[in-house]
């Protein structure tokens, strides 16, 4: 698979290669802490760093993103948070949090068809 920019080919860690776009509203336990970002955002990275089983360590856990993002691509996770509140917060939304994803679905987030490709993505 070979993505394009106006219509020419990028080398695999070109600029333009691995530019990823997100929205960045947080809606739900989520929003209770002041510096969420895209569960999207956690299981990209996590797909491409890591293999299911693997642990994935978030140092900084807060409303528990990273867990979420990992419980769901079959990851194990350790969150490190010094506030008691966001704890309970993340282990709230982790708990309440039932997506899985299956190994298929995990493959076409790594290699989308050339069409499923945002414009946005194209175009860089």
């Amino acid at each position: 698979f070979l993505k394009t920019q106006h219509g020419k080919p990028l080398k695999e860690y070109s600029f333009g290669y691995n530019i990823w776009y997100y929205g960045v509203t947080s809606s739900g336990l989520a929003s209770q802490h002041p510096a969420t970002f895209p569960v999207q955002l956690a299981e990209d990275h996590i797909i491409s760093w890591s293999n299911e089983g693997d642990i994935v360590l978030d140092p900084f856990f807060g409303s528990g993103t990273v867990g979420v993002a990992s419980q769901r691509l079959g990851r194990k996770y350790i969150g490190i948070e010094i506030s008691k509140e966001y704890c309970k917060l993340a282990r709230e939304r982790i708990d309440s949090d039932s997506t899985r994803y299956s190994e298929e679905e995990i493959k076409q987030r790594l290699y989308p068809a050339e069409e499923e490709i945002s414009d946005e993505a194209k175009l860089g």
